[in-house]
C-alpha cells in the first residue's frame, strides 16, 4: 500500500485535472497519519469536500467518480441496511493508479521519515540523536491532529459564522435580538438548499432587501402574542401606542379613537 506522501507526490507529477487534483489533496488531509486510509469516522461528505475545496457538490461528485474510474480512489461502499440503521458510512482508500510513472521529488525536498513531523528534513546519516530513547518528536502530536480534522466540525463552525451574520442583520433590521436557534432556522429558509459562494453575504442580503422582514424573519411567540418588545406597538401601523396613525384616521372619520 502507498503511503500519503506517496500518493500526493503521485498526484503532483500526474496529468489530473486542477478540480481532481484539488479534490484528491482535500482527501488526503483527512487520512489517517502516514497512511492513505480515511478512517470511516472521518469520512467527507460532499458537503464537507465542497467546503474543504470551494468546489460545487455536482462538480465533487464527478471528480469523485473519475477518481475512481482511473483508480486513484478506492470506495468501500456499506450495505444499505447497515447505512440506514448502523449509520455507517463510505470508507476511502487513496491508491496509486496501476502503470502510472512517478516523478522524481523537485529538488530541495526529502520524503518525510516514519516519526518525524512533515515538512522536517531527516538528521545527516552519522549525526548525533540528542533525543533519549521512547520521546515522541515535538511536532508529531500535533501534525497527526491536524491531519485528522473532523469535515463535520468546520461544517458547524462555518454555519455558526453564518448563523451570526443572521442575528446581526436580523437586528440591524427589526430591532429584535433573536437566538441561534431560530437564526439557523431563517439561514436553512433563505438557502433552501442552494450552494451559494458566500452564504453569509448572500442572507444578509436577502433580509436587508426584504419589505417585510418582521412578518418573515421573526420567530411567532408560542402564546400566540407578539413578541414582548411589540406588545406596546400598534399592529397595525408598527407606532407607539397611542398610534397617531390611528388617531388621525378616526378623526377624519369623526370617530373617537380606542
Amino acid at each position: 500500500m502507498a503511503t500519503r506522501w506517496e500518493v500526493e507526490r503521485a498526484v503532483v507529477g500526474s496529468e489530473l485535472p486542477p478540480p481532481a487534483r484539488h479534490v484528491m489533496h482535500a482527501l488526503c488531509v483527512v487520512t489517517e497519519a502516514g497512511t492513505p486510509v480515511i478512517p470511516a469516522a472521518y469520512t467527507p461528505s460532499l458537503t464537507a469536500l465542497a467546503t474543504m475545496t470551494g468546489l460545487d457538490r455536482s462538480t465533487i461528485r464527478r471528480q469523485l467518480n473519475r477518481l475512481e474510474r482511473d483508480g486513484w480512489v478506492i470506495r468501500r461502499r456499506p450495505d444499505v441496511a447497515d447505512a440506514r440503521s448502523k449509520k455507517s458510512r463510505t470508507q476511502y482508500v487513496l491508491t496509486i493508479p496501476v502503470g502510472l510513472s512517478l516523478r522524481p521529488p523537485a529538488r530541495g525536498t526529502v520524503p518525510p521519515t516514519k516519526g518525524a513531523a512533515r515538512g522536517t528534513v531527516p538528521p545527516e546519516l552519522g549525526a548525533e540523536n540528542t533525543m533519549t530513547r521512547g520521546t515522541v518528536p515535538p511536532n508529531q502530536n500535533s501534525q497527526n491532529r491536524s491531519e485528522q480534522i473532523d469535515p463535520a466540525s468546520l461544517e458547524q463552525r462555518r454555519a455558526a459564522r453564518v448563523d451570526e451574520t443572521v442575528i446581526n442583520t436580523i437586528r440591524e433590521r427589526t430591532g429584535v435580538t433573536v437566538g441561534p436557534v431560530w437564526a439557523g432556522t431563517v439561514r436553512a429558509s433563505i438557502l433552501a438548499g442552494r450552494t451559494v459562494a458566500n452564504p453569509a453575504a448572500y442572507i444578509a442580503r436577502a433580509i436587508r432587501d426584504e419589505q417585510d422582514p418582521r412578518g418573515r424573519f421573526l420567530p411567532p411567540s408560542s402564546n400566540g402574542h407578539a413578541p414582548a418588545n411589540l406588545r406596546d406597538m400598534c399592529r397595525l401601523h408598527t407606532q407607539q401606542q397611542p398610534c397617531p396613525v390611528c388617531a388621525d384616521l378616526a378623526r377624519d372619520a369623526g370617530m373617537e379613537a380606542s
